[in-house]
């Protein structure tokens, strides 16, 4: 076997199972952000809330008890803040992709509201689209580690696609047209987002 043979050989197959790897993710975002255009239909948008107010004493303050607030509460997700409010009360904020839960601690901390506002069917898939970056539970560090192999494996399939253009693109005078036009309209409008 030719050692060009051979490198194109394995080019092809790091093509197709870049795609292979990347397909699942890229068929959701599709689903996904079409949802996002048709909100309206879909109902992406729409919630229910649920509110309540619970007695506390300080010992749930503490990191070990938390845990078992959570739990007993159902308080899911992983937690994206933290602050104190205009009264001093401490709030934290969990969010997961079937609803956002806000714990207020008055300041006192004799009691806690737990608000949350339950996500549409539609809502949830949704979430989905917008899941980014490590942090909280294990699901999450899973799901953008698959992200990120997601990314690795759309460059190495825009690289091995070129690659395997060019041995096309060798005399033919067409398929440089479609190379070139191709590059151009990614290049026009990557230049026209950088300006807006």
């Amino acid at each position: 076997m030719k050692k060009g043979t051979n490198f194109y050989t394995v080019t092809r197959k790091v093509h197709l199972y870049a795609a292979l790897a990347t397909a699942v993710l890229v068929l959701m975002y599709i689903v996904t952000s079409y949802m996002m255009i048709y909100y309206d239909f879909f109902k992406t948008h729409e919630s229910r809330e649920h509110t309540e107010t619970v007695a506390i004493n300080s010992t749930n303050f503490s990191e070990n008890n938390w845990q078992k607030f959570m739990t007993k509460h159902d308080i899911s997700g992983r937690k994206v803040a933290e602050y104190e409010n205009d009264n001093d009360d401490l709030v934290r904020r969990y969010e997961s992709t079937g609803e956002i839960t806000t714990v207020t601690f008055d300041g006192e901390g004799r009691s806690a509201e737990i608000r949350k506002q339950i996500k549409s069917a539609g809502g949830k898939i949704v979430a989905r689209h917008r899941m980014r970056g490590y942090g909280g539970p294990w699901q999450y560090n899973l799901y953008a580690f698959l992200l990120d192999m997601t990314g690795i494996s759309l460059i190495l399939f825009a690289i091995t696609g070129v690659i395997m253009w060019l041995k096309i693109l060798n005399h033919n005078r067409i398929a440089w047209i479609i190379f070139i036009s191709g590059l151009a309209y990614v290049s026009v409008v990557i230049g026209y987002l950088l300006l807006v």
